[in-house]
C-alpha cells in the first residue's frame, strides 16, 4: 500500500506555506497605511461575529440538543 505523506509531498506543502505566508505579510505591509484608515474598528465586526455564534450555539443547544 502507498503511503499518502511522502517526502516530496511534504516538502512541497512546507515550501508552498512558506510562500504563501511571506506573500501575505508582503501584500499586508504594503496596504498597513490604508488598513489603519479604513478598518479601524475591524475589531467590533468580529466580536459582534462571535458573540451571534455563541448565542446561536447556546440556543440550538438549549432547544435543540447535541
Amino acid at each position: 500500500m502507498e503511503t499518502l505523506f511522502t517526502p516530496g509531498r511534504i516538502w512541497f506543502t512546507l515550501i508552498f506555506a512558506g510562500c504563501f505566508a511571506l506573500v501575505l505579510v508582503f501584500a499586508y505591509w504594503k496596504d498597513i497605511k490604508i488598513h489603519r484608515k479604513y478598518f479601524k474598528n475591524a475589531w467590533v465586526v468580529l466580536l459582534a461575529v462571535l458573540l451571534f455564534l455563541a448565542i446561536f450555539l447556546f440556543l440550538k443547544r438549549k432547544f435543540i440538543g447535541v
